[in-house]
């Protein structure tokens, strides 16, 4: 399966407690890492991301006015309108695999790439209950040829938008690697509207590397990547996308 959907182009293999972890070395990506981006690679990081933030985090950035539950139905809704009853999905910059665990839990027939170029998210990752056979962990920067063109059904990232620096290679990889008819779903954050708000953000992009980008500019983005369809919603300051890759 692996063979046909991952490029082989650079492909090394890594054994990591009986699971292999198919990794595509960037050593140019890894000398521009932003702060934020780098802390992802610290074991710490991938411990407590998920325990300590993730599914608290859009609660408390909504004040309590959505919630991961809500995010989640999103994601599952929006994957299953790909219409392939056995759709091979990419859980892009994946960290500890939230979306993807999510929708091998509820989609049996899915197969879904986890991939982050952070090895101990990676680890994180199989570290959980995961259905193996269904399964597959890859090592790399979502900027990088890693799929062959036409493969994926449904490309999936969560919260990952504002520390993606290289936004529209990344959105033409994905568009390259998905079928016609092929769904995205995105969750990120816009910019705050408050004092306090845009004062925090100000100092996450400035010691952080992370950009905080205007609905406007993200939907421009999605249909320079040639993507259509693209819906944005937001419950301030979350924001969820869906596009879709012209048939």
């Amino acid at each position: 399966m692996n063979k046909l959907i991952l490029n082989p182009v650079g492909q090394t293999e890594l054994s990591v407690h009986h699971t292999d972890i198919y990794s595509y070395p960037n050593y140019k990506s890894l000398q521009t890492l932003t702060l934020a981006q780098k802390s992802g690679s610290w074991k710490v990081t991938a411990w407590a991301y998920e325990r300590l933030w993730r599914k608290q985090s859009v609660s408390l950035l909504t004040l309590g006015k959505f919630h991961i539950e809500d995010e989640l139905n999103l994601l599952e809704s929006a994957v299953l309108s790909s219409q392939n009853p056995n759709p091979v999905i990419c859980d892009l910059t994946c960290s500890t695999g939230l979306y993807g665990r999510t929708l091998l839990d509820k989609i049996s027939t899915a197969t879904v790439f986890f991939l982050d170029y952070s090895l101990q998210m990676l680890l994180e990752v199989n570290q959980r209950n995961l259905n193996k056979d269904r399964s597959v962990l890859v090592q790399g920067f979502c900027e990088d040829a890693i799929f062959q063109n036409s493969v994926l059904d449904a490309v999936v990232c969560g919260g990952s938008w504002n520390e993606i620096t290289r936004t529209d290679e990344t959105l033409a990889r994905m568009f390259s690697a998905l079928k016609p008819g092929g769904v995205v779903f995105w969750m990120g954050v816009l910019p705050a509207k408050s004092v306090v708000g845009r004062f925090l953000q100000f100092g996450a992009a400035s010691s952080g590397g992370l950009h905080f980008d205007h609905s406007e500019k993200i939907e421009k983005a999605f249909k320079f990547a040639g993507f259509s369809e693209i819906e944005i919603n937001s419950v301030h300051p979350v924001f969820t996308l869906t596009a879709r890759k012209p048939k």
